[in-house]
């Protein structure tokens, strides 16, 4: 046994060292590829090379670590990059299960490869910039074609964006496709075998086995669909979670961002204006000395941030809001000095403050003027007498947006961990419990034990399962082979003493002729010539084919029967 755990051991340590080998070879060339397009500038990414080849030879986990991974090194230059992780592991996911099916093998299967691949990067990556960046024509590898599609007047601007996306996609998948394909076909099958990570916690199963242990059907919901909803399920939940209260954190911290701007911008509104002329520049406007250059520097207030969308000074009154200054901004006038402005709906639960002259809080709207902050400052005279209100309107519109791209990023993140995450599971899962169990089900639902030989041959067929997961499933196979051995034990004793009893009634029955021949010879010779027919009938029998080697059950009971006289 100390034999057999050293072996597995030493198996264990191999594999590792073939995959991390893998990984980091597989990790430099989507690396060398990236840079190589950056330095001769071409129209390509070339950065899935190594995590399709991965895939293709170690399976899985070796293929979507390199995936995202490789995302990771790229973000360190360019953090966007982080961002389409997720796209390269579904392409290395991809890439293992065409593999497994032997696409790569078969040169007419090799374009459903490549543009599966293209549908993943070009496709979903368009869609996944657009959500993240909008389309801007003047940056990235497609903009020059996405730009001749636009002029044609054929495409709006995001299916001319996704075309030249998915056109030059299926070139670079195209070359990946390619030179994966070369190289598993010209690497001997030998060392493609020693490169597949393999997690076996027993003797591994190959052919016609590994499949019917790995697709044994149950009555109900297989443990691998189980086990697949169950993590699903958690991280989803987790994910919701999460993303839920970062979002709520990222948005409240936007406001409070805004409101910071605007309270600055409005104590500097009240520092310009000069409280006890209010009633002045209300009177006579543009006319009152000051009152252009004031309105100039509210105007340039306006043109400090793109945010800012109004910069006012209201006299609240009675009958509504008069205006003193309204600073215009592109494409609209402010109000004249004097106008009345009823009152927003927004404000009447601080009516009763803003008439008093006290301060209020900030106050969010989304009505006919946009998703606004407004922020009202009282402006007092040299009495501390609130003479007008200084007031800024923020436009929220961009919070809604960075909201959705904040949402589509952490998305992103999360679904390329979901993919390792789940990928890791079910393959821990795969190898420790399902592929344990169904082989120690159909090895012990396939035994015999009709012979001696047939019951060697079960107790082997057991053990060379080998299973060590070291938990409860090792202790299960233990259990499993020390139940079998002591049941064919069992039936060995029991087939021994039958013997030893058919022998005791055979010599029971000759001492009782010899009885009944010593008692009585005629007797005595009416059992041996009995005896001597009995064996020429049975003989016979036996040469026509009628004989069976197990007696059959009679359909009438011994009792029912006449005695049959001599």
């Amino acid at each position: 046994m100390d034999d057999i755990e050293s072996r597995n051991l030493r198996d264990k340590h191999t594999q590792r060292r073939h995959m991390l080998l893998l990984c980091a070879v597989a990790l430099l060339i989507n690396v060398a590829g990236d840079r190589l397009v950056g330095l001769l500038k071409l129209p390509l990414y070339l950065d899935n090379i190594g995590s399709a080849l991965a895939a293709a030879l170690g399976g899985y986990i070796p293929g979507i670590v390199v995936g995202f991974f490789t995302n990771l090194i790229t973000g360190l230059r360019d953090y966007n990059n982080t961002y389409f992780g997720s796209l390269t592991v579904l392409i290395a996911i991809s890439s293992a299960w065409f593999a497994r099916r032997g696409y790569y093998d078969k040169p007419w299967k090799l374009p459903v490869i490549a543009i599966t691949f293209a549908l993943i990067g070009g496709g979903l990556g368009s869609v996944l910039s657009w959500t993240l960046y909008g389309f801007d024509f003047g940056i990235g590898v497609s903009a020059p074609l996405a730009r001749r599609l636009f002029a044609m007047g054929k495409f709006s601007q995001f299916w001319a964006q996704f075309t030249a996306d998915m056109l030059l996609d299926l070139a670079d998948k195209a070359i990946t496709v390619s030179i994966v394909a070369v190289v598993l076909n010209q690497m001997p099958q030998k060392l493609r075998q020693k490169m597949f990570f393999a997690g076996w916690q027993q003797t591994p199963l190959s052919g016609k086995t590994l499949k019917a242990a790995d697709g044994r059907h149950s009555r109900g919901l297989s443990l691998r669909s189980k086990i697949i909803l169950l993590v699903a399920l958690a991280m989803v939940i987790i994910a919701v979670v999460v993303t839920g209260i970062s979002f709520i954190h990222y948005r409240t911290a936007a406001i409070d961002e805004q409101v910071q701007l605007a309270k600055g911008v409005v104590n500097v509104v009240a520092q310009t204006i000069d409280p006890d002329r209010v009633d002045e520049f209300i009177r006579d406007g543009e006319a009152a000395p000051g009152y252009v250059e004031i309105d100039r520097a509210l105007g340039h207030l306006v043109n400090s941030s793109k945010n800012i969308k109004y910069v006012y000074v209201y006299k609240i009154m009675e009958d509504g809001c008069h205006v003193v200054f309204d600073a215009d901004v592109p494409g609209q006038e402010g109000g004249n000095p004097g106008d009345v402005i009823e009152f927003d709906d927004a404000f009447k639960d601080d009516l009763p403050k803003l008439l008093a002259g006290e301060e209020i809080d900030y106050v969010i709207s989304d009505e006919k003027f946009g998703w606004l902050l407004t922020v009202y400052q009282p402006v007092r005279d040299s009495a501390g007498v609130t003479q007008c209100y200084g007031a800024v309107d923020i436009d929220m519109s961009h919070i809604a947006t960075s909201g959705y791209q904040f949402l589509a990023r952490v998305t992103s993140l999360f679904f390329g961990f979901f993919l390792l995450l789940l990928t890791a599971a079910i393959w821990l899962a795969e190898y420790n419990i399902i592929l344990p169990i169904n082989s120690m089900a159909m090895t012990t639902s396939h035994s015999s034990y009709d012979t001696e030989a047939a019951r060697t041959d079960t107790v082997q067929s057991i053990k060379q399962l080998d299973i060590h997961t070291g938990d409860e499933i090792e202790n299960l196979y233990h259990s499993v082979v020390s139940t079998t051995e002591h049941m064919v034990d069992t039936l060995e004793n029991v087939e021994h003493q039958n013997e030893i009893i058919s022998k005791l009634q055979n010599g029971l029955i000759l001492v009782l002729a010899d009885m009944v021949e010593s008692r009585d010879k005629c007797t005595g010779d009416h059992v041996r010539k009995t005896a001597a027919y009995t064996d020429i009938i049975m003989r016979q029998l036996k040469r026509e084919g009628v004989y069976w080697s197990t007696p059959r059950r009679c359909t009438t009971s011994a009792r029912s029967r006449s005695p049959t006289p001599y």
